[in-house]
């Protein structure tokens, strides 16, 4: 049996009206914060205070090599490469990566729609245009 007092709503965390009550409660709190020790406390938040995790422009999962993979073909829509060509583009941007975790983001791309297989081994961003948000 639950205790009667978790079953009483105490805040309610949603609407215009408690969003702008809660960025008047932070604001008063930071500013309680010396000037000197608010770089310190924010590198500590840095975290929270990054921008949408909705936004990201990369795929939710993988690593650095996919997602250097997936802004390559991002930034050169309508382009089709090689995973060699692909591999020798990342190096150029001083992303160096092996051919073998080249190939598995390639494949990773091409299963979730984003590349297209246009030819043996030779992938293109799906229907040539910018995929909006992550895969």
């Amino acid at each position: 049996m639950r205790n009667a007092a978790e079953t009483i709503p105490l805040f309610e965390w949603s609407g215009a009206a408690t969003v702008t009550a809660q960025a008047a409660m932070l604001r008063a709190a930071i500013e309680t914060i010396p000037e000197i020790d608010r770089p310190a406390v924010f590198a500590l938040l840095r975290d929270l205070l990054a921008a949408n995790k909705s936004e990201k422009t990369g795929p939710r999962r993988g690593g650095p090599v996919l997602n250097n993979v997936f802004q390559l073909f991002k930034k050169t829509p309508g382009v089709v490469m090689a995973a060699a060509e692909v591999q020798e583009a990342l190096s150029e941007r001083g992303n160096a990566a092996n051919a073998q975790a080249v190939r598995n983001a390639l494949n990773y791309l091409n299963g979730r729609s984003v590349l297209r297989r246009v030819g043996y081994g030779r992938y293109q961003l799906a229907d040539g245009r910018i995929v909006e948000g992550p895969p």
